[in-house]
């Protein structure tokens, strides 16, 4: 069995690379158009060049939610724990004006860089007003449940995770169903960081957990045996919580022994497949730890290396 230490690195690792896998064809809503996409390659993942309807970035690059993961990695081992104000500027200037994020969204589509998210875009405009609540009231993306990784695996363990988790999450996301949502994922992630695989971590989390999520998990578990495009289809494509965690539970709790495989069904499974990968690959590393990610995975994501570095001094941290 992996060591706590590799499943750590492997939860922050393994989100990261799922992302990039991704992000090729990331946001592809309409499903004639991924099979067309699909059809010239081999397999789904890393395809030379995007096909995303909505940005073009080069192939091995984070969307908006794997940036999002990065960011809280740095900041944390930065700060040598978590700093929301030191958090909050980090943000602006990752995503802030003058940088690659600065890109103007009304025109053709796909742009020439990245996209950003919407609460994001409440973010900086909040921040920038000096308001205290700088988070999105409305937005229930997977913005939160995204970046868990690295906070999880600083952590697990700690009473303080949960404070941590919902500090965090109001940053940008302002909004109690993101939050009870992502406060439930973050329970999940610590479970497989700390004891790795057990087939019956859903459960137990779902069993302690707000009636609305208890009811979401339990719903994921009823369709367990169905297709999972039609489960995608079921809880819909959109990034928007409970949905698209919803999505990434029907395909953790089919995945099996290999990375790769596990994270194909979701990829291509049509809309947000970044916001579903980001939290799966985070738990499948987790449970088996780094040494189960697929070194290709890693030598094509372009940020995977600087990742698994600061993701060690992250755990140097716990010492």
């Amino acid at each position: 069995m992996s060591s706590f230490s590799s499943r750590a690195v492997g939860a922050i690792v393994g989100g990261i690379i799922a992302d990039a896998a991704g992000v090729p064809i990331h946001w592809i809503y309409n499903p004639a158009d991924l099979a067309a996409v699909l059809a010239k390659h081999d397999k789904p993942e890393f395809i030379p060049e995007g096909q995303s309807p909505f940005y073009k970035i080069p192939t091995g690059s984070q969307s908006i939610y794997g940036d999002q993961c990065y960011v809280m990695l740095k900041s944390l081992v930065e700060n040598k724990g978590l700093n929301v104000e030191s958090y909050k500027a980090i943000l602006k200037a990752t995503f802030g004006p003058g940088t690659a994020y600065e890109i103007d969204h009304s025109g053709p589509r796909p742009i020439k860089g990245p996209w950003i998210s919407h609460s994001l875009i409440a973010f900086l405009a909040n921040y920038k007003e000096n308001k205290e609540k700088t988070g999105d009231t409305e937005s229930r993306d997977m913005d939160g449940v995204s970046k868990l990784g690295p906070l999880v695996a600083l952590y697990a363990g700690d009473p303080k995770l949960m404070e941590c988790v919902e500090a965090v999450t109001r940053v940008t996301q302002d909004n109690d169903i993101a939050v009870k949502f992502t406060l439930a994922g973050a329970k999940l992630l610590e479970s497989y960081i700390l004891n790795g695989p057990n087939l019956q971590a859903v459960e137990e989390i779902m069993n302690s957990a707000d009636p609305e999520v208890k009811d979401a998990f339990q719903d994921v578990l009823n369709i367990k045996t169905q297709p999972h495009a039609e489960a995608v289809k079921k809880y819909k494509p959109s990034c928007s919580i409970p949905g698209c965690l919803q999505n990434s539970l029907h395909g953790l709790v089919n995945a099996t022994d290999d990375f790769a495989s596990s994270l194909r069904p979701t990829m291509v499974a049509t809309g947000d497949n970044c916001g579903r990968l980001l939290f799966l690959g985070a738990c499948l590393g987790a449970q088996r730890g780094v040494e189960s990610l697929p070194a290709d995975w890693v030598s094509k994501t372009s940020k995977a290396e600087e990742v698994k570095t600061l993701a060690e001094q992250l755990l140097a941290l716990r010492k």
